[in-house]
């Protein structure tokens, strides 16, 4: 079996609302060794049946349905974490989209960079899924800045200068994180 670069995790509660266009997003991808893992958490909507339908149609997308409801994302998209394949693992909302070209940018700068954690630049958009022009980092941060250690965290405490969301991470440093913090009580980096 080929192991692609990137692994996608995907945790999915309720969301058949935004689902197919968060996975139509993927799919659409320039950048095109991905691996997408599905997380059901026991949707009670249509969410993992449409899921079923893309994976039926591309073999690159995977679903795993949890046993029983975690009450919050964090889990999901850990157990997507743990069953990942590739290189790298970026972890994606069932409610966001990103745009066509996001993962090849991702992966041309963890490789001008060389860096175990790439960011990226989240849009935010109201209820009727239109831009509403909050952005975080906000439009005048510095994209080309690169941290180290206490910057990285301070960076994510308070004012949330940087997105944790979609962050791209080599797989053993990111597998490590979550073997040792899966079950912890308090977690606020994904919290919900």
């Amino acid at each position: 079996m080929h192991a692609p670069v990137i692994s996608i995790s995907m945790p999915a509660y309720n969301v058949e609302k935004y689902i197919g266009e968060a996975i139509e997003s993927i799919v659409a991808q320039t950048f095109t060794d991905w691996e997408l893992i599905i997380v059901d958490d026991c949707s009670k909507d249509k969410t993992l049946a449409i899921a079923s339908e893309y994976a039926a149609k591309d073999s690159r997308i995977r679903i795993i349905k949890r046993k029983e409801n975690s009450g919050s994302a964090r889990l999901p998209r850990f157990d997507g974490i743990l069953s990942a394949c590739g290189e790298y693992i970026c972890a994606i909302d069932s409610d966001d989209a990103i745009e066509p070209e996001y993962l090849q940018k991702m992966i041309n700068r963890q490789q001008e960079t060389g860096c175990d954690i790439v960011l990226g630049r989240m849009r935010l958009c109201n209820q009727a899924l239109q831009e509403d022009g909050r952005m975080i980092p906000d439009a005048q941060y510095n994209m080309s800045k690169i941290f180290c250690g206490r910057e990285a965290v301070i960076a994510t405490l308070g004012g949330w200068q940087i997105a944790m969301a979609g962050m791209l991470v080599t797989s053993d440093l990111y597998k490590d994180y979550v073997k040792r913090n899966y079950n912890a009580i308090i977690n606020a980096v994904y919290a919900d």
